[in-house]
């Protein structure tokens, strides 16, 4: 299967978390590229303390959550188990510092955005017995494992779906000098007084159809639309141009069906 590749900022408003995945093999290759985009990460000092152990074996794998029984960690085809080295930050820095955690941490997201870009899902999970894990696989006793990341190739829809969690506003997050001076999100809601030019002069054909597409897949008469097979499609084909009249064509009929359901409620 000839992978896709993403534009990074596509990659991350489209990743979602996977915890259903199909029975197959996760070609080597395909886990070196992951562990390759891991390991570019930023640390502190450049100090890297970050380990990864690939799991395979499905025996050893049902064994990682003995107690609660994930299925998404007993059914995943391979198991990414994250662990950090606190002697590679402690020889540049004091014992106190646990820079490694977040070193690890941001590996770990390089890791999600790679499974994704690839064409697979993925889902970080710290509820596991590290305990048995340790044993299980051979992790000495000085690496902290951070978590584990079942994950493995899935169904489209599983992976770019209906079932984006929503974010807080930006301006709820973010700040600019002062906690008094939010920062606004340039992103348009898309409502009947929301002009198509504006929006994709703004952000970009890729991106809106990227940042709305869950939007536009749960709206209540998606079942209505005309392009619902080619929105999937699209979703489905990144390598595909997305032209102006694509996007305009999806959000003009969206923003109709949003202007006639809010007229409906008003009646």
């Amino acid at each position: 299967m000839e992978a896709v590749f993403m534009e990074t900022l596509e990659a991350i408003h489209t990743r979602k978390s996977v915890r259903k995945f199909l029975d197959k093999k996760i070609p080597d290759d395909v886990i070196r590229k992951i562990l390759e985009a891991a390991i570019r990460a930023p640390s502190g000092g450049n100090r890297q303390p970050w380990r990864f152990l690939v799991v395979t074996d499905r025996d050893k794998i049902k064994k990682f959550d003995p107690y609660n029984h994930q299925p998404w960690v007993e059914n995943a085809p391979a198991v990414i188990v994250a662990c950090a080295n606190p002697h590679d930050t402690w020889e540049k820095y004091d014992e106190e510092d646990d820079c490694y955690v977040l070193d690890t941490s941001a590996a770990i997201q390089n890791i999600f955005l790679a499974i994704h870009d690839l064409g697979l899902g993925g889902v970080w999970i710290l509820t596991c017995s590290k305990g048995d894990i340790r044993k299980l696989v051979g992790i000495p006793r000085h690496w902290m494992i951070i978590s584990i990341i079942p994950f493995g190739y899935c169904n489209e829809a599983d992976r770019i779906g209906t079932t984006m969690r929503s974010r807080k506003p930006l301006s709820k997050v973010a700040f600019l000098d002062s906690v008094d001076n939010p920062i606004e999100s340039k992103r348009r809601e898309l409502t009947g007084d929301s002009t198509l030019e504006e929006i994709l002069a703004a952000e970009g054909t890729r991106a809106i159809l990227a940042k709305h597409l869950p939007e536009i897949l749960d709206h209540p008469e998606l079942e209505d639309f005309k392009l619902y097979i080619s929105l999937n499609e699209l979703a489905s084909l990144p390598d595909v141009p997305v032209t102006l009249d694509m996007v305009r064509a999806i959000l003009d009929d969206l923003c109709k069906c949003s202007v006639a359901t809010k007229g409906q409620a008003k009646r």
